[in-house]
C-alpha cells in the first residue's frame, strides 16, 4: 500500500471509532501495516469491529490479516468438504474398501474420481452382493 490506501484503511477505522487522522498517525499506521495489500486490510477492519468492541491498532490488523492468510491458504475447496461430509458422518472414512481398494483416510475412486459418496461395501463394513457371493 502507498500512503493514500493507508489513510483511506484510516478512513475505514474512523468511520467505526471516530479516531482523528493526523499525518502522524497515517506514518505510524504505514508503517505497521504498509506492506499490506489494501483489500485484506480494510477486510482485517471490518472483521475487528465485527468481532470485538475495542479500538483497532495496527498490531490487530496484522494479526487477522495472518489469520485471513491462513485461512485462504489451508481451507479445502468446497466440493472436497461436501465429498467428506458422507464419509465423515458414516464413519466410513475410517475403514479400507474392498470395492475400489480406497485406504483409511481417502475418499473412494471408482472409475478412477474421488466420489461424494462411499462404496456401499464401506459403508457397511462387509462385501455386498456379487463380492459376497464369490467370497464363500
Amino acid at each position: 500500500m502507498n500512503r493514500a490506501d493507508t489513510t483511506q484503511v484510516l478512513e475505514l477505522v474512523a468511520g467505526y471509532d471516530c479516531r482523528e487522522i493526523t499525518a502522524d498517525l497515517i506514518s505510524e499506521w504505514h508503517t505497521a501495516i504498509g506492506h499490506l495489500d489494501r483489500a485484506v486490510a480494510e477486510e482485517a477492519v471490518h472483521i475487528h469491529h465485527k468481532t470485538t468492541g475495542f479500538r483497532i491498532t495496527p498490531e490487530a490488523v496484522l494479526d487477522i490479516t495472518q489469520q485471513i492468510q491462513t485461512r485462504t491458504t489451508t481451507t479445502p475447496n468446497r466440493k472436497r468438504r461436501a465429498r467428506m461430509g458422507t464419509y465423515t458422518i458414516t464413519g466410513a472414512i475410517n475403514d479400507h474398501c474392498p470395492d475400489c481398494g480406497a485406504q483409511p483416510g481417502h475418499t473412494c475412486t471408482r472409475h478412477g474420481h474421488e466420489t461424494a459418496m462411499p462404496c456401499i461395501s464401506r459403508l457397511l463394513g462387509r462385501p455386498v452382493g456379487n463380492r459376497q457371493q464369490s467370497a464363500h
